[in-house]
């Protein structure tokens, strides 16, 4: 007996998964952020280097993401962590 253990392509085959806790947890986690973000722009600011991390981008999440590279860009440059390292 073999069994198919090919990695998740999509995040709605995680969270489908998930038990009704755990469906509640991330709408309240989804929601905290949101309403934390409300008003808050980069768009002011200057002098400062941020890291985003992603864990992981599924396939039904990447067009959220490139908006989010796209949103980074409009305020700064990607650079390496190497020229971070050297601007520090």
């Amino acid at each position: 007996m073999t069994s198919d253990l090919r990695p998740a392509r999509l995040y709605t085959d995680i969270v489908g998964h998930h038990s009704p806790r755990q469906k509640l947890r991330n709408i309240v986690r989804d929601a905290t952020v949101f309403g934390l973000s409300i008003g808050r722009s980069i768009g002011g600011s200057t002098g400062w280097i941020r890291f985003p991390y992603y864990h992981h981008v599924f396939d039904d999440e990447r067009r959220g993401f490139e908006v989010q590279l796209d949103y980074l860009a409009r305020f700064g440059d990607f650079i390496s962590l190497g020229d971070v390292v050297t601007l520090l």
